[in-house]
């Protein structure tokens, strides 16, 4: 079942309007490599093996840069149009307005609102069905968690400004709360036929400790250091070790058979 798990950050920003306010934010359990979003739609019935999807999508995503950089815009299928936009400094006189004064460019995508397929905000809201992490019995962890502005309390919008808008998330954070390590990534196939190949990564000078009978993981379980080879329906859960300090558990399961979460969802 499809749901989109939140939670709560604080808004660390001094020069923000919000500072010091809580808000939600998604969670992000998982990041797919192109290979493994390939090996996902491969999993749907495609009539195209994993590897030709996968050199599809990568030919798309480099023509679709180069495109945009020829101040193209690209419209793809339904879910939208992709083009470049600008932030530039602005000027008091017209005639100073001119491509010197841009300072940053950046891909931009304008989701389709049509009624057809409609990605606007407020149509998304109503089909989304949501749930607070603290909802959870399983060890959920947000893969983007080392990745919000170093202190581990929000995640940058791309305003110039820092300003926030109706609950949403900003950048410039001041460090507000303590920085914690970063749960470990657990990638692999799911379901699989005969074998799967599960690797781990997690941060930088980090150790990958891991269990693979259901138990939770210590600093004294097996440490990880090569790609590990399942047969069986096995359930992963890793911690990452660095300094004294344990991240939370990152839990993965993977499924021998038909069945089972394709593309080896997180439980």
């Amino acid at each position: 079942m499809s749901r989109i798990i939140t939670r709560r950050w604080q808004n660390g920003n001094s020069k923000n309007n919000g500072y010091g306010k809580y808000y939600q934010r998604v969670v992000i359990t998982e990041i797919l490599s192109t290979d493994e979003f390939a090996q996902h739609i491969a999993s749907h019935g495609s009539p195209y093996t994993r590897d030709v999807i996968n050199g599809v999508l990568m030919a798309a995503c480099d023509c679709l840069v180069e495109l945009c950089l020829d101040s193209k815009a690209v419209r793809l299928s339904d879910l939208g149009i992709f083009k470049m936009g600008v932030h530039a400094e602005g000027a008091d006189v017209a005639d100073e307005a001119n491509a010197n004064k841009v300072q940053r460019v950046e891909l931009q995508f304008l989701p389709n609102q049509s009624k057809a397929y409609n990605l606007s905000s407020t149509n998304l809201r109503k089909k989304a069905s949501l749930v607070g992490i603290d909802q959870l019995a399983e060890g959920v962890t947000d893969g983007f968690a080392p990745e919000e502005g170093g202190n581990g309390t929000s995640q940058s919008s791309g305003n110039t400004n820092g300003s926030q808008s109706g609950g949403s998330q900003s950048g410039g954070q001041s460090g507000s709360q303590t920085q914690t390590l970063a749960a470990p990534t657990i990638s692999g196939t799911s379901p699989f036929e005969e074998t799967t190949q599960v690797t781990m990564s997690g941060p930088t000078g980090a150790e990958i400790r891991y269990t693979l009978d259901g138990s939770a993981p210590t600093d004294q379980s097996t440490l990880y250091s090569e790609a590990l080879t399942l047969s069986s329906t096995t359930t992963v859960k890793a911690i990452a070790v660095k300094d004294g300090q344990s991240s939370q558990v990152s839990t993965r399961t993977f499924t021998k058979g038909s069945g089972g979460n394709p593309g080896g969802d997180a439980d």
